[in-house]
């Protein structure tokens, strides 16, 4: 727990300071390299210094956008890495389509379909690694709550216009800044201002309060596979 003190004091600072920011990278920068390493495996040394200087980038981005309700920093910061290089590295390819490699070209060594290939195959590799590490941390999150898997499906609606309502009520607590400090601090839905709001059954909210409580962990943190499979946006 002081560890994560410790790195949320940081990142505010490191938000405020580009004297702070620039320490902050250099600290986690083994970080920065071993994540693009670890990602980009089969690219040439030259290549992977430019999705470095873009992973540097990313990782600042991270600082700038992390809020504490998304989860864990290391894994927002991972996540944005993941995405900037990839977006990186083909916004090269879009540049080198239709040029003729030269000597000491990043892409000399590596044909060029083949190199979109790894990149396919990566890419699900790291969504399934993703959506694990996602479950797993909304599980741990979930007991936070006393709440389990599999106590959650039991109680999860079956028909649409429900589970519906429950995204609705879950969406305008993660859109009210109060509720959902208060729904943290407590560790209790706020049943009655959710009654008032949507003009709903009281039983109606009860039965939902693990469905809905789940929704607001997901909605509010960094959860991105989850919010695709529960059709969030």
């Amino acid at each position: 727990m002081d560890k994560d003190k410790d790195i949320i004091g940081k990142i505010e600072r490191a938000q405020k300071s580009r004297n702070e920011m620039d320490q902050f990278i250099q600290d986690y920068l083994p970080f920065i390299e071993k994540t693009v390493a670890n990602q980009w495996q089969g690219v040439t040394t030259s290549l992977r210094d430019d999705l470095l200087t873009i992973a540097m980038e990313a990782f600042q981005e991270a600082v700038h956008s992390y809020r504490e309700s998304k989860g864990s920093f290391i894994h927002h910061a991972a996540n944005l890495i993941r995405l900037r290089t990839i977006d990186g590295y083909r916004k090269v390819k879009r540049q080198m389509a239709g040029q003729v490699p030269l000597e000491g070209d990043a892409f000399r060594t590596v044909d060029g379909r083949l190199q979109e290939e790894a990149l396919e195959r990566y890419q699900v590799e790291q969504a399934s690694r993703d959506r694990k590490e996602e479950i797993l941390d909304f599980r741990k999150e979930l007991m936070t709550w006393n709440i389990t898997m599999v106590q959650l499906e039991q109680h999860a609606p079956k028909m649409k216009k429900l589970r519906d309502l429950h995204k609705d009520i879950a969406k305008w607590i993660i859109g009210s800044p109060l509720v959902l400090s208060n729904l943290h601090d407590q560790k209790k839905l706020p049943i009655q201002l959710i009654v008032n709001h949507f003009k709903v059954s009281r039983r109606k909210v009860e039965r939902g309060r693990m469905y809905i409580i789940a929704l607001v962990i997901i909605g509010s943190g960094d959860y991105e596979s989850l919010q695709e499979w529960i059709g969030w946006r």
